[in-house]
């Protein structure tokens, strides 16, 4: 039996921006639209606020957990593509903008700017390196993934992905980048997005050229929205939908045209698996973000199209997939393969993207 013990949801498009949208009549100074939406949150270190990338808005939203209560709103001057924040809570870190987009550093307690550094092309998903030294940013139409020294505050390395990343994840001394969508054309016998795998040299800077390697998804894979690491960095997952652009449209039910799937990558050998998320008579929509519990004992996914949260018991997940004997078609595209390891919650709103821990809660923007 399947037991939710571990973990206290609470859901926060309902709370999370529900909450902005509510509180606010017209748009906070600054603000670069009329509209406020959540497209990435980040927890404090101390589990008493979560910070809101307020992507429409162009804003950073201060929430505080206690007082369920947005109590600060910081314009940046440009669309928010997302958040990191120091371990210490004292310095937040938002990707902004587009065609010029920047890297922001806040004062976490104040909003006050402090620094701002000129990046590129849509920055997207910083991540701090282990030694908390650099922050990785993806620059989503430079194809790229830019290393900041935080120090100097300088670009210290650019290096490579494959085509629009959008999110990163750190385990160990590599860096995992989810690539929106496939390289090449859509006529081929083969065509996936991929993960891009980074792997600095000693000291890691600078990049070299062999530093980079891709991680290959199932044919038709596409839509890389998310990626995420466990608690322990032994496993990545990534959120991503798998077409069946080369069958014939006979049918539209049980994922004939479309499936949407999560791959789960081994961090110390590579190899990745790709299952299902859709149940048999119910599809699962527009997979979007992801997160473990701090506990590793669950994964939890939105689902855009859906307004749904999968949460999935981790240890029943991976003893699924180190079961599986194959990793061909049969394999990858069972629609039973959620059974007994997942509960899916409904959500109040629409388009659930973001999804962050604070301890034991969940947020769901």
């Amino acid at each position: 039996m399947f037991g939710f013990s571990g973990i206290r949801m609470l859901l926060v498009l309902g709370l999370g921006l529900w909450f902005a949208t509510a509180a606010a009549d017209t748009p906070p100074a600054g603000a670069v639209g009329p509209y406020l939406s959540p497209f990435d949150l980040k927890a404090a270190p101390d589990g008493k606020a979560l910070f809101v990338a307020d992507y429409t808005g162009g804003t950073v939203l201060r929430f505080d957990i206690d007082k369920q209560s947005p109590v600060a709103s910081w314009p940046l001057g440009g669309h928010a593509n997302g958040l990191a924040v120091s371990d210490d809570g004292r310095r937040l870190y938002a990707a902004c903008g587009g065609y010029e987009g920047d890297l922001v550093e806040l004062d976490a307690a104040t909003g006050q700017e402090l620094r701002r550094l000129r990046l590129g092309h849509t920055p997207m998903s910083p991540a701090l390196s282990p030694d908390r030294k650099q922050l990785y940013v993806a620059i989503r139409f430079q194809n790229e993934i830019a290393a900041i020294d935080l120090e100097g505050w300088k670009v210290s390395a650019r290096c490579p992905a494959v085509r629009a990343p959008v999110a990163l994840a750190v385990a160990g001394r590599r860096i995992f980048a989810a690539n929106l969508l496939p390289a090449g054309g859509a006529n081929g016998d083969y065509i996936a997005c991929e993960i891009s795998v980074i792997e600095p040299y000693q000291g890691w800077w600078p990049f070299g050229q062999d530093a980079v390697r891709t991680i290959k998804l199932p044919n038709g894979a596409i839509n890389m929205r998310g990626i995420c690491a466990s608690p322990d960095g032994r496993w990545i997952y990534a959120t991503h939908q798998r077409a069946r652009y080369q069958a014939v449209t006979s049918q539209v039910t049980r994922g004939w045209i479309n499936t949407n799937a999560v791959t789960a990558v081994d961090t110390q050998t590579l190899e990745a698996k790709t299952f299902l998320i859709d149940d048999l008579n119910k599809g699962a929509a527009n997979p979007w973000g992801l997160a473990c519990s701090p506990d590793g004992k669950f994964l939890v996914v939105t689902h855009a199209g859906l307004q749904d949260l999968s949460i999935i018991d981790r240890e029943a997940l991976q003893a699924k997939l180190a079961a599986r004997q194959g990793d061909g078609e049969d394999d990858y595209d069972a629609l039973n393969f959620m059974q007994g390891i997942r509960r899916r919650l409904h959500l109040p709103g629409l388009g659930p993207r973001s999804v962050a821990f604070a301890g034991d809660q969940a947020y769901v923007g």
